[in-house]
């Protein structure tokens, strides 16, 4: 392998013979370092295509999935919607405690009326239950 350098071939002749001996060396070492890493590069391409394969994008079963490369499941509709009403009961339970109202009763009330597709009796509201 002829490397190009930045200088003539008198000045080449004109460095001392050890010294040639030792660059032409590097430039060989410097020429399989670049074939290593050119090799290492592609093997490296090929491990980071089959890390990212799982059960879901590969024939692997499910079980050869890692515990820890499980990816994040979008928020579903119906997570959401539990957590507003959850949210809705505490609200209530705040309130009827506020007041010094029974809960059961007007959960029991609101559930039934859900139920049977009516409105809720809201009158415990502004008065006393």
């Amino acid at each position: 392998m002829e490397a190009k350098r930045p200088f003539s071939q008198l000045d080449w002749l004109s460095i001392p013979e050890p010294v040639r001996a030792y660059i032409i060396h590097l430039e060989q070492v410097i020429g399989q370092m670049q074939q290593r890493l050119e090799l290492i590069e592609k093997r490296t391409e090929k491990l980071e295509a089959s890390s990212k394969m799982n059960s879901q994008n590969s024939s692997k079963p499910p079980s050869s999935d890692g515990p820890f490369n499980k990816q994040q499941k979008k928020t579903k509709k119906s997570k959401r919607k539990g957590n507003r009403w959850v949210e809705r009961i505490l609200s209530l339970k705040q309130t009827c405690r506020m007041r010094a109202l029974p809960v059961f009763p007007i959960l029991a009330d609101a559930i039934d009326a859900y139920f049977k597709d009516q409105t809720p009796d809201l009158q415990w509201i502004t008065s006393n239950y």
